[in-house]
Protein backbone atom coordinates (compact mmCIF):
# COMPACT_ATOMS: atom_id res chain seq x y z
CA UNK A 1 0.00 0.00 0.00
CA UNK A 2 1.39 3.45 -0.64
CA UNK A 3 2.28 5.33 2.21
CA UNK A 4 2.34 9.38 2.33
CA UNK A 5 5.45 10.62 3.83
CA UNK A 6 5.93 13.89 5.86
CA UNK A 7 6.85 17.34 3.77
CA UNK A 8 6.79 21.04 4.85
CA UNK A 9 3.57 21.12 2.13
CA UNK A 10 2.16 19.49 -0.62
CA UNK A 11 1.52 15.89 -0.89
CA UNK A 12 4.15 13.29 -1.82
CA UNK A 13 3.49 9.55 -1.50
CA UNK A 14 5.43 6.51 -2.20
CA UNK A 15 4.77 2.44 -3.22
CA UNK A 16 7.93 0.54 -1.89
CA UNK A 17 8.81 -2.41 -3.67
CA UNK A 18 12.05 -2.81 -1.60
CA UNK A 19 11.89 -1.18 2.18
CA UNK A 20 14.88 -1.09 4.07
CA UNK A 21 16.48 -4.25 2.04
CA UNK A 22 12.97 -6.41 2.29
CA UNK A 23 10.87 -7.44 -0.92
CA UNK A 24 7.21 -5.49 0.38
CA UNK A 25 5.40 -8.60 -1.10
CA UNK A 26 1.72 -7.15 -1.63
CA UNK A 27 3.16 -4.13 -3.78
CA UNK A 28 5.27 -6.36 -5.21
CA UNK A 29 2.26 -8.51 -6.27
CA UNK A 30 0.89 -5.05 -7.61
CA UNK A 31 4.32 -4.12 -9.96
CA UNK A 32 5.31 -7.68 -11.09
CA UNK A 33 6.92 -6.43 -14.53
CA UNK A 34 8.29 -3.56 -12.73
CA UNK A 35 9.76 -5.32 -9.63
CA UNK A 36 11.51 -7.84 -12.63
CA UNK A 37 12.67 -5.05 -14.45
CA UNK A 38 14.21 -3.49 -11.16
CA UNK A 39 15.84 -6.79 -9.59
CA UNK A 40 17.70 -7.93 -13.24
CA UNK A 41 19.49 -4.14 -12.07
CA UNK A 42 23.21 -5.08 -10.88
CA UNK A 43 23.79 -3.24 -7.77
CA UNK A 44 20.35 -2.55 -6.00
CA UNK A 45 20.50 -2.58 -2.25
CA UNK A 46 18.99 -6.09 -1.54
CA UNK A 47 19.34 -7.38 1.84
CA UNK A 48 21.01 -4.10 3.18
CA UNK A 49 18.67 -1.91 5.49
CA UNK A 50 20.44 1.13 3.54
CA UNK A 51 18.39 -0.57 0.32
CA UNK A 52 15.09 1.39 -0.69
CA UNK A 53 13.23 0.46 -4.24
CA UNK A 54 9.76 2.91 -4.68
CA UNK A 55 7.60 5.05 -6.88
CA UNK A 56 7.50 8.13 -5.62
CA UNK A 57 4.16 10.22 -6.61
CA UNK A 58 4.89 14.32 -6.12
CA UNK A 59 1.54 16.39 -6.37
CA UNK A 60 1.55 20.21 -7.32
CA UNK A 61 2.19 22.20 -4.33
CA UNK A 62 4.33 19.82 -2.56
CA UNK A 63 8.33 20.92 -1.52
CA UNK A 64 10.46 18.16 0.41
CA UNK A 65 12.83 19.45 2.66
CA UNK A 66 16.56 19.36 2.46
CA UNK A 67 17.71 16.34 4.20
CA UNK A 68 20.15 13.72 3.62
CA UNK A 69 20.74 9.86 3.23
CA UNK A 70 22.14 8.16 6.49
CA UNK A 71 25.38 7.13 4.61
CA UNK A 72 27.34 7.27 1.67
CA UNK A 73 27.04 3.40 0.42
CA UNK A 74 24.37 4.42 -1.62
CA UNK A 75 23.53 6.25 -4.70
CA UNK A 76 20.07 7.16 -5.60
CA UNK A 77 19.29 6.24 -8.87
CA UNK A 78 15.71 8.62 -10.06
CA UNK A 79 14.16 7.42 -13.45
CA UNK A 80 11.16 9.57 -14.34
CA UNK A 81 7.93 7.87 -15.01
CA UNK A 82 5.73 10.62 -15.79
CA UNK A 83 6.84 14.51 -15.56
CA UNK A 84 3.91 17.08 -16.51
CA UNK A 85 4.98 20.07 -18.61
CA UNK A 86 5.05 22.97 -16.61
CA UNK A 87 6.54 26.15 -17.16
CA UNK A 88 9.97 27.03 -15.98
CA UNK A 89 9.29 28.39 -12.65
CA UNK A 90 6.04 25.50 -11.64
CA UNK A 91 8.10 22.04 -13.07
CA UNK A 92 9.16 19.82 -10.75
CA UNK A 93 13.33 19.54 -9.69
CA UNK A 94 15.67 18.31 -7.88
CA UNK A 95 18.08 20.19 -5.80
CA UNK A 96 21.34 18.21 -5.02
CA UNK A 97 24.01 20.67 -2.87
CA UNK A 98 23.72 23.80 -5.63
CA UNK A 99 22.65 21.80 -8.62
CA UNK A 100 19.51 22.26 -9.80
CA UNK A 101 17.99 18.92 -12.05
CA UNK A 102 15.02 18.55 -13.43
CA UNK A 103 13.44 15.37 -14.48
CA UNK A 104 13.09 14.44 -17.75
CA UNK A 105 10.97 10.92 -18.81
CA UNK A 106 12.83 8.06 -19.83
CA UNK A 107 16.33 9.89 -18.48
CA UNK A 108 17.67 8.65 -15.15
CA UNK A 109 19.27 10.68 -12.80
CA UNK A 110 22.26 9.36 -10.08
CA UNK A 111 23.35 10.76 -7.20
CA UNK A 112 24.98 10.39 -3.74
CA UNK A 113 22.48 9.82 -1.66
CA UNK A 114 24.63 11.44 1.57
CA UNK A 115 24.86 14.98 -0.19
CA UNK A 116 21.93 17.38 0.78
CA UNK A 117 19.29 17.46 -1.41
CA UNK A 118 15.43 18.69 -1.87
CA UNK A 119 12.66 18.07 -3.94
CA UNK A 120 10.02 20.78 -5.08
CA UNK A 121 7.01 20.51 -7.43
CA UNK A 122 5.76 24.42 -7.00
CA UNK A 123 2.59 23.71 -9.37
CA UNK A 124 0.14 26.32 -10.24
CA UNK A 125 0.50 28.36 -7.09
CA UNK A 126 -2.70 30.28 -7.88
CA UNK A 127 -4.98 28.63 -6.07
CA UNK A 128 -5.48 25.01 -8.20
CA UNK A 129 -2.90 23.27 -6.31
CA UNK A 130 -4.08 23.06 -3.09
CA UNK A 131 -7.67 21.97 -4.60
CA UNK A 132 -5.97 19.14 -6.40
CA UNK A 133 -4.22 17.94 -2.87
CA UNK A 134 -7.78 18.53 -1.18
CA UNK A 135 -9.92 16.55 -4.23
CA UNK A 136 -7.78 14.47 -6.16
CA UNK A 137 -8.64 10.92 -5.65
CA UNK A 138 -7.13 8.08 -6.96
CA UNK A 139 -8.10 7.35 -10.96
CA UNK A 140 -8.79 11.13 -11.40
CA UNK A 141 -8.07 13.16 -14.27
CA UNK A 142 -5.61 15.57 -11.66
CA UNK A 143 -3.12 12.67 -11.56
CA UNK A 144 -1.67 13.48 -14.68
CA UNK A 145 -0.63 15.86 -12.96
CA UNK A 146 1.86 13.98 -10.40
CA UNK A 147 5.23 13.75 -10.98
CA UNK A 148 5.84 10.07 -11.17
CA UNK A 149 9.73 8.49 -10.73
CA UNK A 150 11.08 5.49 -9.87
CA UNK A 151 13.54 5.35 -6.97
CA UNK A 152 15.68 2.44 -6.41
CA UNK A 153 18.82 2.64 -4.08
CA UNK A 154 21.95 1.19 -5.83
CA UNK A 155 25.60 0.22 -3.82
CA UNK A 156 28.41 3.17 -4.12
CA UNK A 157 29.67 2.33 -7.47
CA UNK A 158 33.73 2.15 -5.36
CA UNK A 159 32.71 -0.35 -2.87
CA UNK A 160 33.92 -4.03 -3.69
CA UNK A 161 31.76 -7.03 -3.25
CA UNK A 162 33.71 -7.90 0.25
CA UNK A 163 33.03 -4.52 1.18
CA UNK A 164 29.43 -4.54 0.23
CA UNK A 165 28.91 -7.80 2.15
CA UNK A 166 30.52 -6.35 5.14
CA UNK A 167 28.25 -3.71 5.01
CA UNK A 168 24.90 -6.05 4.62
CA UNK A 169 26.40 -8.28 7.63
CA UNK A 170 26.46 -5.19 9.71
CA UNK A 171 23.36 -3.48 9.00
CA UNK A 172 20.70 -6.01 7.40
CA UNK A 173 17.61 -5.87 5.99
CA UNK A 174 14.63 -4.86 8.71
CA UNK A 175 11.73 -7.53 8.67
Amino acid sequence: SALENDVSRGMWKVLHLLNQGSWVQCNVDLCPKTTEAVRSMRGIMNGCIFGNIFISVMYPGTFVDPHCGPTNVRHRLHFPLIVPTAPIDSEPELRVANERITWNEGETVVFDDSIVHAASYPGNESGNSSSLLTNGKEGSDEQGLCRVVLIVDLWHPDLSAGEREAISDLYPAAN
